[in-house]
């Protein structure tokens, strides 16, 4: 079967991701073993349409990502900070090489909420969680059809 374009969108997200991660990046999933890994997934969030012109659907949805690893011995806000500019580098620098269009699927991509969670005493994890919202267009009624705003 077909892959919408909103799903075409979160799997090129998400393979964008693979090399940051110690293991597969997830989708709307957590993991959190003892293990050394650096785990991250996905999580895709309601569609909202912006507009409805000329048979386009100008649409907009988020993506968090969030990331979960052992800090070891680094301060959680040294590594927390390091993560979040490992991220934004990886998927927003186009200066890097990342595509803000995922391949002309989209037409853009913009960084809407940055937040590490430190551990509480004790704990020896530490977590970043990146909200970027994608913006795309399709045929009105048709999510499979890419359209050109």
């Amino acid at each position: 079967m077909a892959k919408t374009i909103r799903e075409q969108i979160i799997e090129k997200f998400a393979a964008r991701l693979k090399p940051l991660s110690s293991v597969p990046v997830g989708r709307a999933q957590r993991n959190m073993d003892d293990g050394p890994e650096k785990f991250i997934s996905v999580w895709d969030g309601d569609d909202e349409t912006e507009s409805e012109e000329y048979g386009v659907s100008s649409m907009n949805f988020p993506i968090a990502i969030e990331c979960i690893w052992r800090y070891g011995d680094k301060n959680p806000s040294v590594a927390a900070n390091e993560q979040i500019g490992l991220i934004i580098d990886r998927m927003l620098n186009i200066d890097a090489g990342a595509d803000p269009t995922f391949e002309g699927l989209a037409y853009k991509s913009e960084l809407s909420t940055v937040s590490p969670r430190y551990p509480d005493d004790g704990e020896v994890f530490v977590a970043v969680f990146i909200v970027i919202t994608i913006y795309y267009a399709v045929t009105s009624g048709n999510p499979y059809q890419s359209a050109i705003i």
